[in-house]
């Protein structure tokens, strides 16, 4: 990888310096056909076979001398460009082998014309098993081998492991789909059916929140309605990380958060009570027990 990165250093300088001057040309380059262009008009007026007056001989003189300094220019940057490009070429022969013989010992028995086909199809399996497929895709058709590799198995885990990571389990799934039979005892489909339940929830946000470390932030206000509500009949102290119950059932705090008796008699002071959820404070008789249907 230390030698792509390398070759691709030197690249980009020579990329660098061909767009330089070719915006630097093409200014040049417009710059002198618009003065042409104007000292064509202006000499176009006159009537013909008139004589060029001092002041147009020295405009075309000059015009003459800046054209030809700027076609010397544009070849010393040519030849330059092409030294950039040249550094390119020896970066790509320093970081590289081409000889698979002074890779390892004995490797050139790989050399020969029909061993060389199964080198590159390990190369080109190691290649999508890392997931680049554009790489892939354009070593197998430099080298010409069959493009089969696109579709082993690990290039296509290693594509549902790019969806997982950006949050996308549908490839994980389908794959899951094509080895059920594989897959009957195992947790992963009720996992990846869990987490497209999830991703398609309105309630993703909240779900994340309590999938936090922090207790503090696994606070979800819940709005209740002027009866109370009756959402769930079981509710867990965020605090405490308990299950309510009748001798510690649910306290309602006047800023909506909800915590555990319990919890609210730990966070009392005295005649004060803070919310462990915002800046809000109250007395803690202030707080209203919440009944669950």
């Amino acid at each position: 990888m230390e030698s792509c990165v390398g070759v691709e250093q030197d690249l980009d300088k020579a990329i660098s310096k061909f767009n330089a001057i070719n915006d630097h040309t093409d200014v040049v380059l417009q710059d002198i056909i618009e003065q042409v262009q104007n000292l064509k008009k202006e000499i176009a007026q006159n009537p013909p076979d008139t004589p060029l007056s001092q002041t147009q001989a020295m405009v075309v003189s000059d015009l003459a001398a800046r054209v030809k300094q700027t076609v010397f220019q544009m070849s010393t940057e040519h030849r330059e460009l092409h030294a950039t490009v040249s550094r390119v070429g020896k970066s790509i022969d320093r970081h590289f082998i081409a000889d698979y013989g002074s890779v390892a010992p004995k490797a050139e028995l790989f050399c020969s014309d029909s061993n060389k086909p199964i080198m590159e199809q390990a190369i080109a399996q190691h290649i999508f098993r890392q997931g680049l497929e554009e790489v892939g895709d354009a070593f197998v058709a430099e080298s010409g081998i069959s493009p089969v590799e696109r579709t082993c198995a690990f290039a296509a885990l290693q594509r549902c492991a790019a969806a997982l990571a950006e949050g996308d389990p549908a490839p994980a799934l389908r794959w899951a789909e094509q080895h059920a039979e594989e897959l009957e005892h195992s947790p992963l489909p009720f996992t990846l059916h869990r987490m497209q339940a999830l991703k398609l929830s309105p309630f993703l946000p909240m779900f994340t929140t309590l999938a936090s470390s922090n207790p503090l932030d696994a606070c979800v206000q819940v709005d209740l309605g002027e009866d109370g509500g009756g959402y769930h009949s079981v509710f867990a102290c965020p605090i405490l990380r308990q299950q309510a119950s009748e001798q510690n059932p649910p306290m309602r705090l006047l800023c909506g958060h909800v915590i555990s008796r319990d919890a609210l008699n730990k966070l009392a002071m005295g005649a004060k009570l803070k919310c462990p959820y915002c800046p809000m404070e109250q007395a803690p008789s202030e707080a209203r027990q919440i009944y669950f249907s």
